[in-house]
């Protein structure tokens, strides 16, 4: 039997939430929060572990659901130690495509990836080439995201854009490693998909309640900027860390006094 997603995917601006919010497969998620919010992010965060997902991880049945997708491609991805050759990321993009194609059924909006380490030629190379490949493939957009080693800026004015990539913004990394050359930057109007944390002492995908007051007046000045009313997930990795984000989340998109 062919199974398609339902066409009612959820509007621009909508809520979603990580596919890891319970403990349980990927399918025992997404079904506890269909009603809950408008999309999931399939959280395919190793390599390994997603390749070897059956059916019983992500069933056919899920294309059932009233809920849009978005993919986050591995963070464990085999970048290439350097790059000089033609499609050095070559076996890169070919794992994160293979990964993909693990939920292709459900026609995800979006991939997001991290960027590699290293200098910002070398990334630059590299991610040229993965975005070349990955098209060959693929035609759903690919989103940097902004990590504590590359803030996106530093890829250069126009290297999005020049080469087919769109913008994955994560307020709480943006806040937990002081971006400021991406807060001043004219990408946030960009973006096309956001993620919403509080970093705690860096990383720590907290509840938006642990935002400080400095942090919840930038989150808020971030949420005014927004052109484009990208998607936003509460990426939060408990239901009722996400249950509690919510609420403010409502408010920083909402454009309401958080005070």
């Amino acid at each position: 039997m062919n199974f398609s997603p339902k066409t009612d995917a959820a509007p621009p601006g909508a809520v979603a939430a990580p596919s890891c919010v319970l403990p349980g497969t990927v399918a025992e998620n997404a079904r506890f929060l269909s009603g809950r919010v408008a999309e999931v992010a399939l959280c395919f965060f190793e390599c390994r572990a997603c390749l070897a997902y059956t059916e019983a991880d992500v069933p056919p049945e899920l294309a059932e659901l009233p809920l849009s997708w978005h993919v986050h491609l591995p963070g464990d991805l085999p970048w290439p130690a350097r790059s000089g050759t033609d499609d050095a990321a070559r076996e890169t993009a070919a794992r994160a495509l293979a990964v993909f194609a693990k939920a292709a059924f459900l026609a995800p909006k979006y991939a997001v990836l991290h960027p590699p380490q290293g200098s910002p030629v070398f990334k630059r190379q590299l991610l040229r080439d993965f975005a070349r490949i990955w098209r060959r493939g693929r035609t759903v957009p690919l989103l940097l995201e902004n990590l504590s080693c590359c803030d996106i800026v530093e890829l250069g004015d126009g290297f999005l854009q020049d080469h087919g990539f769109g913008l994955c913004l994560d307020v709480g990394h943006l806040l937990g490693y002081g971006q400021k050359r991406l807060l001043s930057s004219a990408l946030p109007e960009t973006a096309d998909l956001v993620h919403w944390s509080a970093p705690g002492g860096g990383d720590g995908h907290l509840p938006l309640t642990a935002l400080t007051p400095g942090q919840l007046v930038t989150a808020a000045e971030l949420a005014a900027r927004f052109a484009g009313n990208p998607v936003h997930l509460a990426e939060i990795f408990h239901w009722p860390g996400v249950e509690e984000s919510l609420p403010i989340l409502e408010k920083l998109t909402g454009g309401r006094d958080l005070t």
